[in-house]
């Protein structure tokens, strides 16, 4: 499930470095990316206090999970990493520190037909929605899918949400049919299709 905490136009953001030779027109320019995923089978307890921090309401807790409370807690997180596959990490490039967080899973809609994963629980750090690292969390999780081997990823949008529903067609997902068996009720769904993409599904 996504969360719409986020509500500013995405931008890419980089920070170049130089490298110098003896030969003056041999200058180099290279840019290193500021926010890298990756990839956890289950997501190292130093990273729970960051991911709890950026859901501090019981709205925007409603946005990311059917849990009832007032802010995420160790305890509900605790949760979705038991019904996770996979978790995927935006982690900051030279601080390693994570500043956007979600799960792959299989478990947390039992309609799903066999071989599709849903993205669930998309959070990032709050001070970066002016950044891309949320489309890029997406498609992340999206490559991981892929590289697992699934057939197809989804995932499920609270219909107010306007910005995750910008994000889902940003990144090429598709949206579902009201009519589609697994589509549970009250969400907006979408689906990327791993074996005939739009786009190649690892970027």
């Amino acid at each position: 499930m996504f969360v719409d905490t986020i509500s500013a136009p995405l931008t890419t953001r980089g920070a170049p470095s130089l490298g110098l030779s003896n030969n003056r027109s041999d200058l180099t320019v290279s840019v290193a990316p500021l926010y890298v995923p990756k990839t956890f089978a289950v997501l190292p307890q130093s990273y729970h206090p960051s991911v709890c921090s950026w859901v501090r309401s019981q709205e925007a807790l409603r946005l990311v999970s059917g849990d009832c409370g007032d802010c995420l807690t160790p305890e509900i997180l605790r949760s979705w990493l038991a019904s996770a596959h996979k978790c995927v990490a935006m982690l900051e490039h030279s601080t390693q520190s994570i500043v956007g967080f979600c799960t792959l899973s299989v478990k947390e809609n039992s309609l799903l037909p066999s071989r599709h994963v849903e993205i669930c629980h998309v959070v990032i750090d709050q001070s970066l929605r002016h950044t891309s690292v949320c489309a890029k969390l997406v498609r992340a999780a999206r490559a991981q899918a892929y590289d697992d081997q699934f057939d197809a990823v989804c995932g499920r949008i609270v219909p107010s949400n306007e910005y995750m529903l910008a994000i889902a067609r940003r990144v090429n997902f598709a949206s579902v049919s009201e009519s589609t068996g697994w589509a549970l009720p009250g969400f907006r769904w979408f689906i990327y299709d791993l074996v005939c993409p739009m786009t190649d599904a690892r970027t």
